[in-house]
């Protein structure tokens, strides 16, 4: 009996095409974020201490400790090592037992690309 191969490999290119305009589209929408809670703090720190008593807002709630780049960079690197362990740990299970929690050798292999640095 013949088996038909229904892997197709991606075209040249197309995957690192594909991180490069996932990271910019990350960058952007975490940079958007970013502006949208400066925004709204500078809104907040411009009303007085009745106006936030008001609305129910102390001022320390307002100013709070925003992570910095680094300690975002450590997260996102943190996460990358973690899904690599998970992936690894996937990997030396055979098909079968794969199978029986849900999952394909597919999808620990996407998890292993997710889990790749830029």
């Amino acid at each position: 009996m013949a088996m038909i191969d229904t892997a197709h490999k991606a075209p040249f290119g197309a995957i690192s095409i594909h991180r490069a305009t996932a990271w910019f589209y990350s960058a952007a929408e975490s940079f958007s974020t970013w502006r949208a809670r400066q925004r709204t703090e500078a809104e907040l720190l411009s009303l007085s201490r009745s106006q936030l008593d008001d609305i129910g807002i102390a001022l320390g709630d307002v100013i709070q400790d925003q992570p910095t780049l680094l300690d975002r960079a450590i997260v996102w690197f943190r996460d990358r090592r973690d899904a690599a362990r998970t992936a690894q740990m996937l990997e030396s299970l055979p098909a079968r037992h794969l199978e029986d929690i849900g999952l394909t050798e597919a999808d620990v292999a996407d998890l292993r690309r997710q889990a790749r640095v830029l």
